[in-house]
């Protein structure tokens, strides 16, 4: 069997001698401390962590999301070890914007998930990855919570590095600038664009609404292009190298 001191020896003669790159030594070393860890020894501690009350108004849940930067956030109901859900800032935008009415953040809420802290970290990708999790809670040996887990943070670990991108692609670029007017990202994904605005884009080639505005006038466009879909104006604001960077979305006097 080969011991954990035979394969650092192998990855040292294997940087000195060429055959495995700075990047690889460090990607298998990262594994092998991965291998030995547990959900305490990556964890957001609770004194540290964001939660929201389950009591939180619409304005007051964005808020916080705003102030912290953060995608998804866990909610409580008394205190924090009564986690109840999770809280993703994407599903707030309707109703901040008025295309739905609710006091409440409860109805919204995503079912959470409750891992002890001795959960290794294999065990709890795995997991991560097959329930599409995106954040958990720790709980100590008490059952109360001791921090919180997220699928950057474990993966941060595993790569070595910090692992934002992942969590950030979760995030619509979204600006409201007026009662009836918007800028978005080109990237922003269709099916989160026909959840923000009410609308019905479809598409066979793309996923984003950059795409779907170069498919529908057969070609890349020049800024202030102009694309109507059922209930917007998609009118285009900045192009960025070869890329549709920012879209401007105006509500239509007149639906089709």
């Amino acid at each position: 069997m080969i011991t954990e001191e035979d394969l650092d020896v192998a990855i040292r003669m294997g940087e000195r001698d060429g055959v495995i790159g700075m990047e690889e030594a460090v990607f298998i070393k990262n594994v092998m401390r991965f291998s030995k860890k547990e959900a305490q020894n990556i964890m957001i501690p609770r004194n540290q962590a964001v939660f929201i009350s389950h009591d939180a108004s619409i304005e007051d849940a964005s808020k916080i999301f705003l102030e912290t930067g953060l995608v998804r956030a866990l909610v409580y109901k008394k205190n924090y070890d009564t986690v109840v859900g999770v809280l993703d800032s994407r599903d707030l935008l309707p109703y901040l914007w008025g295309y739905k009415k609710s006091k409440s953040i409860g109805r919204l809420l995503y079912t959470v998930y409750h891992y002890p802290a001795s959960k290794e970290l294999g065990e709890l990708l795995e997991d991560f990855l097959k329930n599409k999790i995106q954040i958990a809670v720790v709980v100590d040996e008490y059952g109360g919570t001791a921090g919180v887990v997220t699928l950057n943070g474990i993966l941060s670990e595993l790569m070595g590095h910090e692992f934002s991108a992942f969590e950030e692609s979760y995030r619509p670029g979204v600006r409201r600038v007026g009662d009836e007017i918007s800028i978005i990202a080109g990237d922003l994904q269709i099916d989160d664009f026909n959840i923000l605005f009410h609308d019905n884009l479809t598409s066979s080639e793309s996923e984003t609404v950059g795409g779907y505005i170069i498919e529908k006038i057969g070609h890349f466009p020049e800024r202030d292009t102009v694309v109507a879909t059922e209930r917007h104006i998609l009118r285009v604001k900045k192009i960025v190298k070869n890329r549709i960077s920012s879209v401007e979305v105006a509500e239509r006097t007149e639906k089709r």
